[in-house]
């Protein structure tokens, strides 16, 4: 059993295992007044949490790489991005954690030398007012050796300047092929975009 707090979560996001399934990762949200977010990476080998923090708003999304590079993002949105094989010490807060402020984490490339990431926060629930997830077409490629510089930027999926649209989609998901050459994005409108990438050619 894994201990997730002194409250009951009110959603339990995502969950992802390491590649040699040592870790797990589990995004969280507790209800209002009681937390905010939760980010919490397990050691199931020796039973012990490597990492439990609780950001001030939702935990949306966790995934490894093969070299155990953990990320995950809240509401804000914030990405937090931790390597596992270095952590000695537990830490108590996400302000210790590496993040990149105002993108959210999407999907690590097979082999783990990029990321892609967009801008969409999240708003809570409000009859009155428009919630969910803020809708962006943007795709950001970051280098995860090279310090997590930025590569590339990708609008494909975007309809602004397009005459008599007025209308936003979002990017749904998206994806790296095997050797890091294309990017596939796909819509949330269902329309589904791959481009020739050429990042190890830099």
């Amino acid at each position: 059993e894994i201990d997730l707090g002194s409250e009951e979560l009110n959603f339990l996001n995502y969950v992802s295992f390491s590649y040699d399934s040592r870790y797990v990762a589990i995004a969280g949200c507790y209800p209002w007044g009681c937390g905010g977010g939760l980010f919490l990476v397990y050691d199931l080998l020796n039973h012990v949490e490597i990492i439990k923090t609780y950001p001030d708003k939702a935990v949306w999304h966790t995934s490894f790489t093969p070299k155990g590079i953990v990320a995950s993002y809240d509401s804000n949105p914030k990405t937090y991005i931790v390597n596992i094989r270095d952590l000695e010490n537990k830490l108590d807060s996400c302000k210790d954690l590496p993040t990149i402020d105002g993108e959210n984490f999407m999907a690590f490339s097979p082999d783990g030398k990029y990321m892609a990431l967009s801008e969409q926060g999240y708003i809570p629930y409000d009859e009155n007012k428009f919630w969910g997830h803020m809708p962006s077409t943007k795709v950001i490629i970051r280098a995860v050796n090279d310090n997590f510089t930025s590569k590339a930027v990708y609008n494909d999926l975007s309809d602004e300047g397009i005459q008599g649209i007025h209308t936003k989609e979002t990017t749904a998901s998206v994806s790296f092929s095997s050797d890091n050459h294309k990017l596939m994005m796909v819509g949330k409108d269902g329309t589904i975009v791959i481009r020739n990438i050429h990042l190890d050619e830099d």
